[in-house]
């Protein structure tokens, strides 16, 4: 018989069958009133969301070519694959430092230095759009850990390459990554080629990184809640590498749980408590007793939860119903929060779309809203959005912006394996799959025989979750209108980020708002 494994979000099952912003002057505006400018643009309907989808395991593969004959399963004491120097990617990053996770260097003498008065979307504003790509590169070379770029790069691949259709959608590309990992750690030959070429990671770098990660996360003091956690749920029968077992345990932070699988309902039920005790009871039905066999031999299963207070939160009666217009051409109502405030915010060319970084307490964390050009699709920002970008938000100076966002939930189940092929990584889930580094069960070797991700994301007037009255606001008469109005009321993209280590922790599209 093969021996197969089924990967669920934050689970993998092995069966025998088969940066601070600025300080303003109190006195600039009132911070106990919101102005609101009610008479506005009307948008459009919407154009349809298009069918693109990119798929990029050929484009990637010129990063690995050469190295499949190199790759060692379970690290041991070689690197992997040899020819690391070689292995690019980013050619102008440096390598992490060993004492700390993200590295903050001083920009190369090359870069242009800024003007006074103007941040680095003032100074591109009005190049050409190879003029801002470069300039985008220039400003994130050096200064952000190699591992935080493929994070981000990888995020942006996966939105790319789920399925286009109508509806919300959340992900946390940070479990997926985190799970392929663990993963990649126990793989050899094209199947951690594979793996890797998708993560733009060594088995190595995956593994430092991961470690480095989990430290940062241990040692956070915020009154915002970020929980990660890996648990592996093994079989008396399974035999796990030790070596294997050492880097779960050390790399990744992960748990090790007997658990008999011959009552699968039973053991599907003690691997949901699980998941439910990390995530705040977020997600509480991850597998269903039919993922789980009588033969299952081994479970990794990874869980992120996520609470935050926003820095500046929405005043509840400032809560008001307004027009959100869908995709599909429909219009419904949803419950706008409204504010006036100094937040980062600028008009990105490349995508063109409408940017606004919305920081939670403390200034560790942030919500990215990308708002595009009634002429844009949400699948255009995706296909032209790049991992540069995403880290250059962050540097957005801060400008007088009225607010204006719905609030939303949104939870998401997604099957994984379509999401994970078209990412290149297809021989883990047949009988090519090389994954004997994680273990045998009598001599066999596993494959992924399945992949699901379960997601949820909510935003309201003190702050969001992710795992997952109307009355008139006041109106400040003391100064001009606001020169922005940041109105989300047609389709946006959102993104959870984590700025100490320049991460995306969770992505959202939002297509109709549902509190």
């Amino acid at each position: 018989m093969d021996l197969k494994c089924v990967l669920t979000f934050s689970c993998l099952s092995l069966l025998r069958n088969t940066q601070t912003q600025n300080i303003y002057n109190p006195n600039i505006l009132n911070p106990d009133l919101i102005y609101f400018n009610d008479e506005g643009q009307r948008y459009p309907d919407v154009l349809p969301l298009d069918n693109r989808q990119s798929i990029w395991a050929n484009r990637d593969a010129n990063y690995l070519q050469g190295n499949q004959g190199v790759f060692n399963p379970v690290r041991a004491q070689t690197p992997v694959p040899t020819n690391i120097n070689n292995f690019g990617i980013n050619p102008n990053v440096q390598k992490p430092s060993l004492n700390s996770f993200n590295v903050i260097q001083t920009p190369s003498s090359d870069m242009e230095p800024p003007r006074r008065g103007q941040n680095f979307a003032d100074r591109v504003a009005d190049a050409g759009e190879s003029d801002i790509n470069s300039a985008i590169k220039n400003l994130t070379a050096g200064l952000v850990d190699p591992v935080s770029l493929a994070l981000s790069d990888f995020s942006i691949k996966l939105m790319q390459s789920i399925p286009t259709q109508q509806g919300n959608l959340v992900v946390s590309p940070f479990s997926i990554a985190t799970l392929l990992a663990l993963l990649q750690q126990g793989s050899l030959g094209n199947t951690q080629y594979q793996i890797t070429v998708a993560l733009q990671l060594t088995p190595n770098q995956a593994a430092d990184g991961f470690r480095k990660l989990t430290e940062n996360f241990n040692k956070r003091f915020s009154s915002n809640i970020l929980n990660v956690a890996n648990s592996i749920f093994v079989a008396d029968s399974f035999e796990i590498n030790p070596s294997y077992k050492r880097i779960a345990r050390n790399d990744f932070g992960s748990e090790l749980i007997p658990m008999k699988f011959n009552r699968p309902a039973v053991a599907a039920q003690k691997i949901n408590n699980w998941v439910a005790s990390k995530t705040n009871k977020k997600i509480d039905q991850l597998l269903t007793p039919e993922a789980v066999a009588a033969d299952t031999q081994l479970v990794l299963v990874n869980a992120v939860y996520f609470k935050g207070l926003w820095a500046v939160k929405f005043k509840p009666e400032s809560t008001i119903p307004k027009d959100f217009y869908m995709s599909n051409g429909g219009k419904k109502t949803a419950s706008f929060m409204r504010m006036r405030r100094f937040f980062r915010t600028d008009f990105d060319k490349t995508i063109n779309s409408q940017v606004l970084v919305l920081p939670f307490e403390n200034d560790l964390y942030s919500l990215v809203f990308i708002l595009p050009s009634e002429t844009e699709s949400i699948a255009s920002v995706l296909a032209s959005l790049t991992k540069e970008q995403l880290i250059s938000y962050q540097k957005y100076t801060p400008k007088e912006v009225a607010v204006e966002i719905p609030k939303f939930t949104v939870k998401t189940d997604t099957d994984l394996v379509s999401v994970l092929r078209n990412l290149g990584i297809v021989d883990m889930f047949g009988p090519r799959a090389q994954l004997s580094g994680i273990g045998v069960y009598r001599e066999q070797s596993p494959q992924v025989s399945s992949a699901f991700h379960s997601a949820m994301l909510s935003i309201d007037e003190q702050g969001g979750v992710a795992a997952a009255a109307t009355s008139f606001g006041v109106v400040a008469l003391s100064y001009d209108d606001p020169s922005i109005i940041f109105r989300a009321n047609r389709p946006f993209l959102t993104i959870l980020w984590d700025k100490t280590v320049s991460i995306p922790l969770f992505m959202a599209k939002i297509e109709n708002p549902t509190p």
